[in-house]
């Protein structure tokens, strides 16, 4: 069967986009004064695959003036099939652990079943249905779509982050109709061919209508995303694109 997406080869630009992070809704329930941060984000082009790093700082002010800084951290590879990825992911709060999940998660074929072999935080596996992607290969079929003319994409994606890490991804695609916040980063950016995407993520097989957290993005052809907005119901950050820097491909790229 063939996949639609996978039709079409897309290149992605290995770079580091630096996000500076700004709180631009909160709910009054939250319990959260403020939210400040910064997200950093390597993609590398590994010859069989891409290596993908995030690490995102946070401070939080709760409504009673306790702080937080909570680091959250991904490191992942994925071969360029999109049939497995490796991952290690951790996050700490003050310093503290609060969770890490480390593992791989292969499937039978393109289109295929396939599982989840947990490493950390202890022995475990997880079986995903035929179908499921892996996050690279679906920001590959997220920009086939928008090439395509497509406005609605729907997925399921294993994102890595532990035996929670599954999602019904849901993406409304359109042409910009506004031009970037991003004006640092214009010139590297260029002229290319450019999508707003909305994506939400549900949790499978729950029935609720609400999604666990949303993003929105420009996503540009080469696979940067700038005007970025994290969605994640009682608060939301803006995420301004401040630097970007264009890398070369790194076939010794290191895997989790």
């Amino acid at each position: 069967m063939l996949w639609p997406g996978w039709a079409c080869a897309v290149t992605l630009q290995s770079h580091v986009g630096v996000y500076e992070l700004t709180m631009s809704k909160n709910r009054s329930d939250s319990g959260i004064a403020g939210v400040s941060g910064r997200l950093v984000l390597r993609v590398t082009d590994s010859c069989d695959g891409f290596a993908q790093f995030q690490r995102m700082v946070l401070l939080t002010s709760s409504a009673d003036g306790e702080e937080i800084v909570r680091d959250f951290n991904f490191d992942s590879w994925e071969s360029g099939d999109g049939t497995e990825i490796r991952f290690d992911s951790h996050d700490t709060a003050n310093g503290k652990v609060q969770s890490r999940h480390t593992g791989r998660a292969d499937l039978s074929a393109v289109g295929g079943e396939g599982k989840v072999v947990f490493s950390e935080p202890e022995p475990g596996e997880l079986r995903l249905d035929a179908g499921t992607v892996f996050p690279t290969e679906h920001f590959k079929i997220l920009i086939n779509a928008a090439r395509e003319g497509r406005h609605s994409v729907e997925r399921r994606v294993y994102d890595g982050s532990g035996p929670d890490g599954v999602y019904d991804a849901v993406a409304w695609i359109s042409k910009p109709d506004t031009p970037s916040r991003d004006t640092a980063v214009s010139e590297q950016l260029g002229d290319g061919n450019a999508w707003n995407v909305q994506l939400a993520y549900f949790k499978p097989a729950t029935h609720d209508f609400l999604p666990e957290y949303e993003i929105a993005f420009r996503l540009h052809e080469n696979g940067v995303a700038s005007d970025l907005v994290l969605d994640y119901g009682t608060f939301a950050l803006n995420a301004r694109l401040t630097r970007l820097d264009y890398l070369p491909p790194d076939c010794s790229a290191s895997r989790p």
